[in-house]
C-alpha cells in the first residue's frame, strides 16, 4: 500500500484531497497539513507520495516543502498547480505535475505514476515544457550531457519542433 500526505493551502481542498486519496484502495493518507505546516509534520512520516495543492509556488513556504530535506528524498512529489507555475516542475523529486482543475481519475493516475518512480505530466505542463524547450530558454528540466545520449538529445530536439 502506498502512503500518502496531503499538504493544501485551503482546508476545503485538502479535505478533498484527503477523501479523494482515502477512497482508493492502494493508497493510505497518513497525514493531512496545511502548506505552512507541511515542512514540518512531514519529517516524521514515512510518506511514498506527497501530494502538494500549490495556490502559488512563490511563498516561502511552499518552496521549503518542495525543495528541503523536510520531505524525505524517497518521496515522491505530485503537484497540483495553476498553469503559470507549472516552474515547479524543475524542482527536484517533482514526478507529476497537474493543473489544480484536473480530475479525479488523474490525480489517481499521477499518484501511481509517482509511486512506481514514473513521471507524469499533464497535456498542459507538458506543453509549457515544450514552448520552454522551442524558445531556447534554459529547460525547465535540466538535463545534462552525461545524462542524455547525443541521439537522445536530437530526439528531444525533433520532439520540441512536433516531429513524430
Amino acid at each position: 500500500m502506498t502512503r500518502v500526505v496531503i499538504a493544501a493551502s485551503s482546508a476545503v481542498v485538502r479535505a478533498e484531497l484527503e477523501s479523494l486519496v482515502a477512497a482508493a484502495p492502494m493508497f493510505q493518507v497518513v497525514g493531512g497539513f496545511s502548506i505552512d505546516m507541511a515542512a514540518a509534520q512531514v519529517e516524521g512520516l514515512e510518506a511514498d507520495v506527497v501530494l502538494l495543492d500549490l495556490e502559488s509556488i512563490s511563498d516561502e513556504s511552499t518552496s521549503l516543502v518542495i525543495e528541503s530535506g523536510a520531505v524525505p528524498v524517497s518521496s515522491a512529489r505530485v503537484i497540483l498547480s495553476d498553469t503559470e507555475n507549472f516552474a515547479v516542475i524543475n524542482h527536484s523529486g517533482v514526478r507529476a505535475v497537474l493543473p489544480r482543475h484536473a480530475s479525479p481519475e488523474e490525480i489517481i493516475a499521477a499518484l501511481q505514476a509517482a509511486a512506481t518512480g514514473l513521471i507524469a505530466l499533464h497535456p498542459d505542463a507538458f506543453e509549457y515544457l515544450l514552448s520552454r524547450i522551442r524558445s531556447d530558454e534554459r529547460p525547465a528540466i535540466a538535463f545534462s550531457a552525461s545524462t542524455l545520449s547525443p541521439r537522445e538529445l536530437e530526439i528531444l530536439r525533433m520532439i520540441s519542433e512536433g516531429l513524430g
